[in-house]
Formats: structure tokens, C-alpha cells, sequence
């Protein structure tokens, strides 16, 4: 490499100083281009090269002691298929195990565990086969729509199958339980499905990015495919199934029994949030006050390479180059003349070299080459090959004469049409920058084409590249959130206060619903983290989940107060006994699902998980805190004023099942 080097760094081609050999000789890179031709597939097409790059390395370094890096577009494109295959591996499996776990220990049975999975398992496959025949194709978004569809279904499947067991404690026979449990929860059910299908259907017109809207209506697709296998499919495995031995009448439970003791505790922590519920209010509006004073500083960005894992071999590949060579990201300027063969005329040369000056005076750009280099070595060599004569020719005909010596002398195949359009109207420069998030590119990449228009306005400039085209995908997405959230409040609020009939019930839910999200972002970002693309996955996947629980709660509430006549207190302590421990089941078996992201070496998708993760605990804890307590204070009279006042334990399960 030294003894090559001086002749490289003062050759015809380019100067290849940090870009084709480094400062201290000690390291060089091949560049080379992935072209696809018409009918390929560019994912294939690269998988394949990849491999027969690394089997040549392989080969190369076991021979020479050599060490080789692959990075770039081509390399990036198959890392992110790798993950995607690795995580639809992996994930699902431990998303599955963390639920059996769980439901295990809430349960204490082997049908508490078979059926919800069983189920599971059933809406994932329709959901998966229904969007393959659509032409969803996997990818490392769609990669997780089949732990989102567990958690869609195992919210409806606990409530029903809680219930399920409620009503037989109650006394009622397995026939019985079945049809009360279907009439009492087909509604709720109904319209969380549905909500949570709009917040993912919301997701469609919410982007033009192809895999966020495949995402998206895979996601719905997946929230009603749950609810359609829990009031079909249900019901005939639990008739089938012999009624579970471990399910006791209430008056037959053991005073310590898990079930008895959930009971007294949920019991005691409703009539404490009844007594206080004026100071939980205030509470929650400190936090959300503080919350909402976050999201003022939220900063959206992604950086595509930190995407990645510390040790993943492409991101030490691109550290290795940007350190050594050259910048991982690379950036095309486009430059055009306006002209036919204006490429060969001097001004335009002139433009283009001072283009290019500007970028290498750029610390944030480690090279840049174009045409203009061509030229200008052209002219030292021509000229006695002295340094000072490295500049633009003089005259338009010697910049003809020495471009078409130069384009004569490359062998067949190596022509400059990559860098030159065939009309020789226009020309690229190549540059490489430093590792940097999508904002910041987007925002270089502006300064330079307001630079441009005012430093050489006879070049029209462009830019493009992968890394621009994803910049502004992601920055897209970014500036999109609150809109895409919106929409998505819109649509669930319509469904809330159609199923409340009560507009005052239906806000509640609402705000109940979204101040988990904001809760969670706002804080982020006081924390100072730059919040990514998972941010506002999660926001959609996690809104459409919380509200299920408030769906269940404001439906059964409702109806006991309107409908069994009870007073505030009375329908609260109930809820908190026969709705809350279905919530606090569900909770429990999606957070421990979505923590098992944290498995994951692809950066978006565990942050989607932890921060999914803690939403719905969030989300969770207002169902239990904030709901009842604003009911309490906002809930509005019974219909017929609470004329006896029942205990919880002796309501009659049939009347509030309406049978």
C-alpha cells in the first residue's frame, strides 16, 4: 500500500486519499455497485452477493491474515432481512413461553393456559395466511404483527374466560356460564376489537411508508381475526372441556385461596381510591402537567446504523470505515448544466469543482469525487505533470479534448456513464458522510442546495441516495406523529362515546386512554432521549390495547348503574372484583410478552417492546386509579338512584348478564 500509494493519490482517476486508501496506508477499501436489471429481485439479488462476498473474504483472510469489512447499501438491506428472520424466530417463541408462564400462575390450570393459547395461535395463522395471500411480504416491521395480534387476542380471551370461571363460582351450571359469559362480554369485546383495528387501520392513511402501512392493516386484520375466534371458537372448546376442577362456588372458597385473597385486595384498594379519589385526580394532573411540558421538547430522530447492535458486523464494518476510510453514508449530488455536452464546457467545471470544495471543507464529509477531479488530473498529466497545472483546462476545447482522451483510454465496460448522463447534460459527485441520525442529514442536505443556488446558481443541484431517501422517510414519519395520533383519537373516540351513549363517559375513557402515551413520551424525552420510529409503533399498538380494558370497564359500568340500579360504590367494588382481575391478568401476560424484545439485537424493535412494555403497565394503573376515581367525581347517577344497596358478593351474576 505504501509503495502504491503515491501513485494512487496523484493518478488520472480520482484522488483516492481517504477514500480508497487512508492517511496512513494501512487500510484500503473496494468500492463496487449492485445493479439490478428489470424482473430482479434487489433483495435477492443482494442476499446473493453478500454471501458470495463473505465466502471470498472468508477464503481471502484465512489465506493472507487479512481482515475485511463489508458495509454499505447492499450490506445494510440484508442485515435488516437477517434480523427480520432471526426475530420471527425467536420472539414469537418467547412472547408465547412469557404468556404460558404467566397465565400459568394466575390460572393454576392447565385449561387456563391451553385454551388462550390454543386461540392465539389459531388468530395468528389466519391473520399471517389472510395478509400472505394479500402480498404482505415479511420485513423488520411486519416482523412483529404476530406477538401484536397475541396481545390483541389474549386481552379478550382473559376477560371472557375470567368471566367464564366468575359465573361458575357464582353457581351456574358449565351450560350456563358459557351463554351468560358470551352475552355479558360479546359487546366490550366487539368494540375493543374495533378500536383497536382503527388504531391500526389509522395507520394506513397515516404514512405513505409501505411496510408502516402493511404493518398497520396486517394489525387490524389481526384485531378482528381475535375477536371472531373468541365468540366462535371459544365457546365450543369450553363446552367441550369438563368444567375445572380447581373452580369453586364463592361461599366454598377457602378464606386464603389465591382467588379470595385478589378479591379482599382489589376489594380495599377500590374503596381506598373511592375515599381519595379527589387527591388521585390531582395527582394524575401533576404528572400529566409535567408529561405535557415533556412533550414540548420531544425530538424525533433514527440513525439507520445504531439500529443495530454494538457488535453487529455491519455496524463494526461501518465504524471501521468511517474511522479508516471513508464516511458509511453515502450521498449523490446530482449536478446538472442545463445544457447538452455541458459537462465539457469550463463555467460548468468551474461550478462543479467548487461545489466539491465546499463539501471537502464539510469535517462531516470524509470525500467527495467528481468529474471535475477527472479534469483536473487530466490537465496535470497533460502538462508536463506538474502540481500546479492540477486545475480546470483553460478552454472549453481543451476540456472537450481531454475528457474524450480520458473516456477513450478506459477499457470496454468502464465507461463514465454511472457518472455522466448520456447526453452529457449533467454529472454526479459522490460523497461520504459521517455517521449521523436522519435529521441532521436532512438538514445538511438542505444547507448545501441553499448554498448551492447562491454560490454556483448556473447548476441545478440535487441529492440523492439510500441514506437521503430513508432520512426523509423517517423524518417523515417523525413530523407525522401527532397527526397520526389524531386521526387514530378520532376514530376511538367516536366508538367510545357510541358505546357510552354519554359524552361525558366517553371523554373520560378518552383521556383515560391517552394520557398513558403521553405520560410515557413526555417523560422520555425529559429524561433527554431522542425518541425513534419504535415511539410511534408503540403509540399505535399501545392505544389500541389500552383502551380494551377502559372499553370493558365503561360497558359493564354503565350498564350496572343503569341497568341494576346500583350506586357508584356498589358498581365499583363489583368491577373491581369480576372485571379488574382480568385486567390485571392481561396486563401482566403483555408486559412480560413485549419484554421479551429486550432479546432482540435490532435496536427499533426492543424499544418498540420496552416502551410498549411500559405504556400498558401505565395504561393499567389508570384503569385501576384513575378510571374509578373520575367515575366517582364525573360518573354522573344511577338511573333509578341506587334503591337498595347491595354488597358486591351477593349481586346475582345472571341479572347482570342480562339473562
Amino acid at each position: 500500500l505504501r509503495e502504491v500509494g503515491y501513485y494512487l493519490l496523484r493518478g488520472p482517476v480520482s484522488p483516492a486519499q481517504g477514500l480508497v486508501i487512508n492517511a496512513t496506508k494501512d487500510a484500503t477499501a473496494v468500492f463496487a455497485n449492485v445493479q439490478t436489471l428489470e424482473g430482479d429481485n434487489p433483495l435477492a439479488q443482494a442476499v446473493k452477493v453478500r454471501r458470495d462476498l463473505e465466502a471470498i473474504v472468508k477464503s481471502t483472510s484465512a489465506k493472507t491474515g487479512i481482515t475485511f469489512h463489508l458495509a454499505g447499501d447492499a450490506i445494510q438491506d440484508t442485515t435488516f432481512e437477517e434480523y427480520a428472520q432471526r426475530d420471527i424466530k425467536t420472539l414469537f417463541p418467547l412472547f408465547v413461553g412469557a404468556v404460558v408462564i404467566i397465565l400459568l400462575f394466575w390460572y393454576r390450570q392447565v385449561a387456563g393456559v391451553l385454551i388462550p393459547v390454543g386461540l392465539v395461535m389459531l388468530a395468528v395463522a389466519n391473520t399471517m395466511g389472510i395478509s400472505s395471500l394479500l402480498g404482505a411480504k415479511l420485513n423488520n416491521m411486519t416482523v412483529a404483527v404476530p406477538q401484536v395480534v397475541l396481545a390483541c387476542c389474549v386481552g379478550d380471551l382473559n376477560h371472557v374466560f375470567n368471566g367464564y370461571l366468575d359465573h361458575l363460582r357464582h353457581g351456574e351450571s358449565k351450560q350456563e356460564a358459557i351463554i351468560n359469559t358470551m352475552v355479558f362480554e360479546f359487546v366490550p369485546c366487539f368494540w375493543t376489537a374495533s378500536t383497536t383495528a382503527l388504531g391500526f387501520f389509522a395507520m394506513i392513511y397515516g404514512t405513505t411508508i409501505l411496510p408502516i402501512a402493511t404493518f398497520g392493516w396486517m394489525g387490524g386484520i389481526g384485531a378482528m381475526a381475535a375477536w371472531l375466534g373468541t365468540f366462535t371458537v371459544m365457546p365450543c372448546i369450553l363446552s367441550l372441556l369438563p368444567t375445572p376442577k380447581a373452580v369453586h362456588q364463592k361461599h366454598e372458597e377457602k378464606p386464603n385461596s389465591f382467588a379470595a385473597r385478589m378479591d379482599a385486595r382489589l376489594v380495599r384498594l377500590n374503596r381506598y381510591v373511592n375515599r381519595t379519589s379527589g387527591a388521585i385526580i390531582f395527582m394524575a394532573a401533576v404528572v400529566t402537567g409535567i408529561a405535557v411540558y415533556g412533550l414540548t421538547k420531544v425530538s424525533f430522530d433514527t440513525n439507520s446504523i445504531e439500529m443495530f447492535a454494538e457488535d453487529a458486523p455491519f455496524r463494526v464494518a461501518s465504524r471501521f470505515a468511517e474511522d479508516n476510510i471513508a464516511g458509511p453514508f453515502g450521498i449523490t449530488v446530482l449536478v446538472d448544466t442545463g445544457q447538452k455536452g455541458g459537462i465539457r464546457q469550463t463555467k460548468y467545471l468551474e461550478s462543479m469543482a467548487k461545489l466539491k470544495e465546499k463539501l471537502e471543507s464539510d469535517p462531516d464529509v470524509t470525500s467527495a469525487v467528481d468529474l471535475s477531479d477527472i479534469m483536473k488530473s487530466m490537465n496535470r498529466v497533460m502538462n508536463q505533470d506538474m502540481e500546479e497545472n492540477y486545475r480546470v483546462p483553460d478552454s472549453d476545447a481543451r476540456a472537450s479534448s481531454y475528457y474524450n482522451a480520458y473516456t477513450f483510454s478506459l477499457p470496454a465496460g468502464q465507461e463514465l456513464t454511472n457518472r455522466v448522463s448520456a447526453d452529457e447534460s449533467s454529472a454526479l459527485i459522490d460523497a461520504r458522510l459521517r455517521n449521523h441520525a436522519a435529521g441532521w442529514i436532512i438538514n445538511w442536505g438542505t444547507d448545501l442546495k441553499a448554498w448551492a443556488e447562491k454560490n454556483t446558481p448556473d447548476l441545478k443541484v440535487s441529492i440523492t441516495a439510500k441514506s437521503w431517501l430513508y432520512s426523509h422517510m423517517l423524518t417523515s414519519m417523525s413530523q407525522n406523529f401527532f397527526q397520526d395520533v389524531g386521526q387514530a383519537v378520532v376514530s376511538i373516540s367516536i366508538t367510545l362515546f357510541i358505546l357510552a351513549r354519554n359524552i361525558r363517559l366517553g371523554i373520560l375513557a378518552m383521556i383515560v386512554n391517552l394520557l398513558p402515551l403521553f405520560i410515557t413520551v413526555g417523560f422520555t424525552s425529559l429524561i433527554g432521549k431522542t425518541l425513534d420510529i419504535s415511539i410511534l409503533i408503540s403509540c399505535s399498538v399501545a392505544m389500541g390495547i389500552v383502551v380494551d380494558d377502559t372499553i370493558h370497564y365503561i360497558a359493564k359500568y354503565k350498564r350496572l348503574r343503569e341497568q341494576d340500579d346500583m350506586t357508584h360504590e356498589q358498581a365499583s367494588e363489583f368491577l373491581a372484583q369480576e372485571h379488574s382481575k382480568a385486567s390485571i391478568a392481561t396486563t401482566l401476560v403483555l408486559v412480560g410478552g413485549f419484554l421479551m424484545f429486550v432479546f432482540t439485537d435490532y435496536q427499533i424493535n426492543r424499544n418498540f417492546g420496552l416502551t410498549t412494555a411500559v405504556m400498558l403497565t401505565i395504561g393499567a394503573a389508570f384503569d385501576l386509579l384513575i378510571l374509578p376515581a373520575s367515575l366517582k367525581i364525573w360518573g354522573g347517577k344511577a338511573t333509578k338512584q341506587g334503591k337498595r344497596k347491595l354488597d358486591p358478593s351477593e349481586v346475582p351474576i345472571e341479572k347482570v348478564a342480562g339473562s
